[in-house]
């Protein structure tokens, strides 16, 4: 028996070895949510912070706001996220004045554990510290290891790389398999926004699918947990001196002309009441008729030009906020 075990523990060592050092390896690949903490904390003196999903990120340039402001915007991204990354990065930012909240059309119905993005709410886990909402996803070791956070690439990954290193020069590298996910957002900016030149797809064709999918991860039962959300935001800013704003971005006619009025009708009811009742300001661009097609990459994202202007419009809101303190 013992020398079962020893002899099952030598065949096994070269296995743990290549698991040790893809751990290793992958801890230092750059992905969107490393990236952006780096970038945050180089910026200490952030007085305006951007939240909220995909929307977010391309859509608010702090380049064009008057005071030093950050997009913490990312791909996916949901309100629970919202108000954990501002819990938990607001004492790095002792300048913070105003914290922006986007409020989409599908943000109130809508949690990433249970959407097709899932897998990135273990990226919060281990380089936010933000755990999953549920203890089942607790539970799964994609929150503890990044060989499993990454998939199974991450370990041919690694085969080949050792395989590669006793190659001869002329043979490096063909090998080598496919890189794994790690999630870099092109071309971002060094205050955390993401541009996109152009349109990717044919707006007028494609508002109506956009609008299906996002009512695809819409679910009522999550009304609650994310207004609930949204007020713990609000009442942690309001408890540090954080003025909390809510905007709902601009999108095309052709996705605002396809979605559930009943649903766009019960989101503002809920906005509207939340800004009431705490005293903070609401802004909706969402049929804004300063934006048109040539300011959407697609039927609900606004492209660098769109951007600009978006960003412009909202400084004005903004930069009294910070310099006045109203």
């Amino acid at each position: 028996m013992r020398r079962f075990i020893i002899k099952l523990l030598i065949f096994l060592a070269p296995i743990f070895v290549v698991l040790a050092c893809a751990e290793i390896r992958l801890g230092k690949v750059k992905n969107s949510y490393n990236t952006k903490l780096a970038l945050l904390k180089n910026i200490p003196g952030c007085e305006a912070l951007f939240l909220g999903s995909s929307h977010a990120l391309r859509a608010f340039n702090p380049e064009f706001f008057s005071h030093q402001s950050f997009n913490m915007g990312n791909t996916s991204q949901s309100l629970y996220h919202d108000s954990r990354i501002l819990m938990r990065f607001a004492p790095i930012l002792p300048k913070l004045k105003v914290v922006v909240f986007p409020i989409s059309y599908f943000s109130l119905e809508y949690n990433l554990e249970t959407a097709l993005e899932s897998w990135r709410t273990f990226f919060y886990r281990q380089y936010y510290g933000i755990p999953a909402n549920n203890w089942a996803m607790r539970c799964d070791i994609r929150n503890y290891s990044k060989v499993a956070l990454y998939g199974q690439n991450a370990i041919s990954n690694q085969i080949f790389y050792f395989i590669d290193a006793l190659l001869p020069i002329s043979a490096k590298g063909l090998l080598r398999a496919d890189s794994t996910r790690d999630l870099p957002l092109p071309n971002l900016s060094a205050n955390g926004w993401m541009p996109c030149e152009g349109a990717w797809l044919p707006i007028d064709k494609t508002g109506k699918y956009f609008v299906e999918q996002h009512h695809n991860v819409m679910r009522e039962k999550f009304r609650q947990s994310n207004i609930r959300y949204l007020r713990k935001s609000i009442e942690f800013s309001l408890q540090r001196g954080i003025t909390p704003m809510l905007v709902t971005l601009p999108v095309s006619y052709t996705y605002s002309n396809h979605i559930d009025k009943s649903k766009y009708l019960w989101m503002q009811e809920r906005i509207r009441g939340l800004c009431t009742e705490y005293h903070i300001r609401y802004l909706n661009y969402f049929t804004d008729r300063r934006f048109g097609p040539e300011d959407f990459s697609d039927p609900d994202h606004l492209n660098s030009k769109g951007s600009e202007k978006l960003s412009r419009i909202l400084n004005k809101e903004i930069s009294p906020v910070i310099t006045d303190g109203k």
